[in-house]
Order: C-alpha cells, then structure tokens, then sequence
C-alpha cells in the first residue's frame, strides 16, 4: 500500500481487511500523497462513510431522463446527455440501451446481495429475486417518469415501499407492479409471466421468501451505512481514491454487500469512461489512472 501510494501513477487503492489496521497504519500517509482516502466500516457506522449501492441506477435514471426531458433540437440533430444523435430514432435506441444496463445492474445487485445458503426451494428463491428485481425497477421506471424522486432508491425506503405493498396479501403489489405499469413495462412483463406460469399458492411462497430476504437487509446499521452516498464511485472526476473496507464477522450476511462493492469498484470508471467516449469532442486520454485492489482475509 505504501509503495503504490508513494509511485507516480497514483493507482486507486480498494483495500479489504478483516479490521481497521490497514487503515490506520496508512491512511495518513496516503492523505500526505494527495489520495482521498475514505472507510467503509460494516462494524463501526458512527466512524464510516456511507455507500449507496443503488447508485448505478441513479446514475442512468438521471441520462434517461435528460434524453426524455432534455433533449436539444437543432441544426437538424438531437443532442442531450454530451452527446449527438443524428436521428430521434438513435435517441431512442440510446433510451433503450440505458434501459437495458439498468436491468442489468439491477439483477446484478439482487444476485450479490441475496448470493447465499437458504433453506427455502430453489424454484421460490428464484421466483424471489425476479419479483425483487421486477419491483426495483417499477421505482426506477417511477423515477425515471418523474412519480418518484430518486432518494426512493436507498435499502430503507425500497424496504418499507416493499413492505407497505405487500400488506396483507400480494394483492397491492401486483396492482403496482402489473396494473399500473405502462403496456411497455419491463417490470410488467417479468411480473405478468412470473403470475402466469405459476400456481397462487407458488406466487404467496415467493412472495413470503421475498419478504423474509428483505426483513434480512433491515438491519438498522446496514440502512444507515447505505443511507445516502460520500464514496462517489460514480462520481466524474479522476482524483485518486483510496477506499478501506473492513469486514463484517465471518458468516454474516453482509459479506455479498462486500462482493457488490468491490464489483463496482471495478467496474465503475470503466462504465463513466465508455459513456464520456461518446460526448462531443471527446479525446482519448493519454493516462488512464489503474485500480488495484488489495484484499486480506476476505474469500
């Protein structure tokens, strides 16, 4: 850590270690060397920053919602988002793949975070990450149409929206999820073929492990440290970042948060970089900072 974060390329440094040593040993001297250091602590959240792992849709809602709003009409061509459309039908293709990467990203956070051992079906527990899935993006898609703000999508709030339509019977999230959806929903249609192909008592016991999955993440120091977000993965900027990330105890369900974190990590620059390489006057840049990541005790 001391010998990256001393060299001249200045790497940004993801470091996991099973307690704060590494970060006390070197986060000062890191802060010497002009690295933003910053702390991810699933076992002290009066002493962590806060982490948002809902933030890849943030991000998306917002350029989806520029091209749908936003858009500039001139000299024959649309521009929005720092980029040029020649046509409004590649506007539209743009909306469309948006809309894609955000149900992508979407299935990615429900398989890592809900990524362990049950003793429920397989089949149920299939049925609950879809239905789960197929519910966060009904708020995106809210989001995206202005219904919602995006502040919905932090874990508490999905939590108690989840809760609030699941009272009583699934009577009321399959109005939200089905009925209220515009014809070309996304959400609708997994939510439509989820009910159709399967029997009312499967759709209850889907229902049920969905529920229990949730009640799992609420956790009051897990909604708290997600509760908004000071890392900024996905912020446009290239200052060098170092980020410590101590570890949950051994076993705790926490752990596939951990695994979201470092997949974001690593993905991030790459996906702002591929959306900047589309703005007008975009150059490629003669340095591209690398990341590494530095892992202790974690599997």
């Amino acid at each position: 850590i001391a010998t990256l974060g001393s060299c001249s390329t200045k790497p940004n440094l993801f470091v996991v270690d099973s307690n704060r040593d590494l970060y006390i040993r070197h986060a000062k001297t890191l802060e010497q060397n002009g690295y933003h250091v910053s702390i991810l602590d699933f076992n002290d959240i009066a002493d962590s920053d806060r982490w948002n792992p809902f933030s890849p849709l943030i991000w998306r809602i917002k350029m989806i919602r520029e091209l749908e709003n936003e858009l500039e009409n001139r000299d024959g061509k649309y521009y929005g988002i720092g980029e040029v459309f020649t046509t409004y039908k590649d506007v539209r293709s743009r909306i469309q793949e948006l809309r894609g990467e955000l149900y992508e990203q979407i299935c990615g956070i429900i398989s890592s975070i809900y990524n362990t051992d049950t003793k429920n079906d397989a089949k149920e527990v299939e049925g609950a990450k879809k239905l789960l899935s197929a519910f966060v993006l009904s708020i995106c898609e809210d989001c995206i149409s202005s219904r919602l703000c995006t502040s919905q999508l932090v874990l508490m709030n999905l939590f108690q929206n989840f809760e609030m339509y699941c009272k009583g019977d699934s009577k009321q999230l399959r109005e939200y999820l089905i009925d209220k959806r515009h014809r070309h929903s996304f959400a609708k249609k997994i939510m439509t073929e989820l009910f159709n192909n399967a029997s009312t008592e499967t759709i209850e016991d889907v229902f049920f492990v969905a529920g229990k999955m949730m009640n799992l993440d609420c956790n009051y120091n897990l909604c708290v440290l997600t509760s908004e977000d000071t890392l900024d993965l996905y912020k446009e900027d290239d200052e060098q970042k170092a980020i410590f990330i101590v570890m949950p105890p051994k076993d705790n369900f926490m752990h596939g948060y951990v695994e979201l974190i470092l997949r974001q990590a690593c993905s991030c620059k790459t996906e702002i970089r591929n959306a900047v390489s589309r703005q007008i006057g975009y150059s490629e840049p003669s340095f591209i900072r690398p990341n590494y990541f530095l892992v202790n005790g974690y599997d």
